[in-house]
């Protein structure tokens, strides 16, 4: 669930994020999200991905607190 939905005491909206990454460095090639404001999001994504990152600069990436965005952070 979206962590700005966590503490919420009405209908708790959930979230499916993932992200698609290819070759040594793990470049990001793809990114994919169903849930809350998924769509305002994606557009960021979108010009990250037009520049060449990362899975390892998203690990190093703040994300706005508290946004479906924090999901996209959310791995190890």
């Amino acid at each position: 669930m979206p962590m700005f939905r966590a503490v919420a005491h009405d209908d708790i909206t959930s979230s499916t994020v993932k992200i698609v990454c290819a070759g040594r460095d793990e470049t990001v090639v793809g990114i994919h999200a169903v849930g809350s404001d998924v769509d305002e999001i994606l557009q960021g994504f979108a010009l990250a991905m037009k520049v060449g990152i990362t899975k390892a600069d998203l690990e190093e990436t703040f994300t706005i607190h508290p946004t479906s965005a924090e999901e996209f952070l959310s791995f190890n």
